[in-house]
């Protein structure tokens, strides 16, 4: 668990972090909403389920399904984002937020 809350790799779990409250966090400080609305699961997307509320979805991710990428022993990420071949300056820029 805390690999994923301290070295999240999808986009969709950084949306998810910045939405919980924190306790140490100033009160006036609002919460960022993930925007859109989640897929229809009965007729879903082409591609990855999340693209549509993507802010980092890359053509590929609208087109197809992401494949798993193995960041470590104990966490894996189906996000084109991390895959190897992601263009390197998306992967540095991107990647790294936590």
């Amino acid at each position: 668990m805390g690999e994923i809350y301290y070295h999240a790799q999808h986009p969709y779990t950084w949306g998810l972090l910045k939405s919980v409250p924190r306790l140490d966090a100033e009160q006036k400080k609002k919460l960022v909403p993930i925007l859109g609305q989640p897929p229809d699961l009965i007729s879903p997307p082409p591609g990855c389920p999340f693209a549509p509320r993507c802010d980092y979805a890359m053509a590929v991710c609208k087109q197809v399904p992401p494949e798993y990428t193995q960041m470590s022993d104990h966490h894996a990420v189906a996000c084109w984002l991390q895959h190897p071949m992601a263009p390197a300056n998306v992967r540095v820029e991107r990647g790294g937020v936590a």
